[in-house]
């Protein structure tokens, strides 16, 4: 959990690789110094516990201070990290944002979603409980993003939003988390990784706060924080272990707003249930519901410390209070819909001592008003879940699949590749070229070796100059130019023979009839394999 900090608390993080340097804190949002600081301790992206320090008198945390709390606070910091295991397979992970309208802080966890070091996955934002507008507001920010989709759910509540997110979602692993929620960039990696080592269908993670600068912040977060251990766990249902389920999933899993689910197993699950979550009378206890069923069918559920969010806590108290009377409430709900009869009271007793525990580490005065709300949505929830499940019956049936309001461009398709036939000719240059070409070259041959008169000689060799090697290159490419193949051959030839003479011209080498009888031997060659490719046994090259 989180420890006891003085507040104002700065929230940052240390990476253990890079040298220790002193901290200085500075000040809050409303200028007052920070009197402590919780700092995440990382190496090599992995978790490695929390770390609360004190400031010295001008605001500063030295090294040896640094030191000093971590051999206290984080046992065997200095030692080797458990070793990374790579996933098996690169599998398609869907990541699901609920959205209620606040949209600067839906870009916020957009972004930090799309700078996700995972190569295949693809951002499902689901505008849901009428908060129209996103769909807007997302095009206007990232434009045609091709991984970023959104899709409305105009009923109310979180789990019909998700389960919207879940109809349309193409990976095998569905991740889900809230808007204003800033995932780390090793999130999506890290949540895949421990799906694969473990085995598990569904696994969750840490919610850290992003500030404590405010005692509602502080008490919000004692009381209704998640499991922030840095040690990975995976329950599953002992023989027959059934009791106290709904605890034990809010004492050592993660946070509803930090969750992996394989897609499959949650569709035929029936995903989230409509009548728990926030947006509902039952107000929360979606996850842990979720959790249940997961066990109960005998999956195994995962805790992974290193898959990092960070979320927004209530900065005024009044918001505190309702977000604590919430997590009583969601709480209690959870338990009232696994269990029954003579059973219930029991288990309702066993969830109010674990808001108590919670409670009990805060040391401040008003955390007994929190607590007391918390106790009393905890005693109302059987009666609120069976009212939202009366309120859900009577809501109109969903569509098969949501409607999607913005969609990624659609790439042009591939331009389909040319197959011939054994017996079709490739694009070709006419028959008449190939004939004048082979009778040139010929010619050339023979006015160089037969006595004929220096007139027809300068003729022959003048053509074979201006039409060879452009003719010859204009057959190898398989230009169809028609009439103009002419043209086209003669324009090339000139371009070689100028650039030969002007490499003549730049040496001081001038034998211009040792380059003629080059660029000659050349067109030959290259005609003669054309002409084999062409019609030689095995398939054609590409050009």
């Amino acid at each position: 959990m989180i420890p006891s900090l003085h507040i104002p608390a700065l929230v940052g993080e240390i990476e253990l690789d890079e040298p220790f340097e002193r901290i200085e804190l500075g000040s809050s949002r409303d200028g007052s110094p920070y009197r402590s600081a919780l700092l995440l301790v990382r190496r090599d992206g992995r978790n490695l516990g929390l770390l609360s320090v004190v400031p010295r008198s001008d605001g500063s945390v030295e090294r040896g201070d640094l030191r000093a709390a971590l051999d206290e606070q984080v046992p065997g910091w200095d030692g080797e990290t458990r070793a990374r295991v790579a996933p098996a397979r690169e599998c398609h992970v869907t990541v699901v944002v609920t959205a209620r309208g606040r949209h600067e802080a839906l870009a916020a966890t957009v972004e930090s979603v799309l700078d996700s070091d995972w190569r295949l996955f693809d951002v499902v934002v689901v505008d849901g409980g009428g908060a129209a507008g996103s769909a807007d507001f997302l095009r206007e920010r990232f434009e045609s993003h091709p991984r970023l989709r959104c899709v409305e759910e105009p009923r109310e509540g979180v789990s019909l939003a998700r389960n919207a997110g879940l109809a349309v979602a193409r990976g095998e692993i569905v991740a889900f988390t809230d808007e204003g929620v800033l995932v780390d960039e090793n999130w999506i990696r890290a949540l895949v990784d421990a799906l694969e080592e473990t085995g598990a269908e569904c696994v969750t993670g840490p919610a850290l706060p992003l500030e404590l600068e405010t005692p509602a912040q502080a008490l919000a977060e004692q009381l209704t924080g998640a499991a922030s251990e840095a040690t990975p766990r995976t329950l599953s249902l002992a023989d027959s272990s059934v009791e106290r389920l709904a605890v034990r999933a809010a004492d050592q899993l993660g946070a509803d707003l930090n969750i992996a689910v394989r897609a499959d197993t949650l569709r035929a699950l029936g995903g989230f249930d409509p009548a728990l979550g926030r947006g509902t009378l039952a107000r929360g206890g979606e996850h842990l519901d979720l959790c249940i069923r997961l066990l109960q069918a005998g999956h195994a559920v995962g805790y992974q410390p290193d898959a990092l969010v960070w979320r927004g806590l209530p900065r005024e108290l009044q918001a505190a209070r309702r977000e604590a009377f919430a997590h009583g409430m969601g709480l209690g709900a959870a338990v009232s819909k696994h269990v029954h009869g003579d059973h219930l009271p029991a288990e309702l007793r066993a969830a109010a001592r674990h808001i108590r525990r919670r409670s009990a580490r805060s040391g401040s005065s008003r955390r007994k008003l929190l607590e007391t709300l918390a106790l009393t949505g905890l005693l109302a929830a059987p009666a609120a879940y069976r009212q939202s499940v009366q309120a859900q019956s009577r809501l109109p049936a969903a569509p098969e699949r949501p409607a999607v309001v913005l969609e990624p461009p659609v790439p042009p398709p591939a331009p389909a590749p040319v197959t011939l036939m054994p017996d079709e000719a490739p694009p070709a240059t006419p028959r008449w070229a190939d004939a004048g070409l082979a009778a040139l070259i010929a010619a050339a041959v023979a006015v160089s070796v037969v006595p004929v008169p220096s007139a027809a000689r300068i003729l022959v060799m003048l053509a074979a100059a201006c039409l060879v090697p452009g003719g010859a290159v204009v057959r190898y490419l398989r230009f169809d130019f028609g009439a103009s193949w002419l043209a086209m051959a003669a324009a090339l030839s000139l371009g070689f023979e100028t650039l030969a003479s002007l490499a003549l011209i730049w040496t001081g080498w001038w034998h211009p009839a040792a380059v003629a009888i080059g660029l000659g031997a050349l067109s030959a060659l290259i005609i003669v394999f054309d002409w084999s490719r062409r019609h030689g046994a095995g398939p054609a090259l590409p050009a």
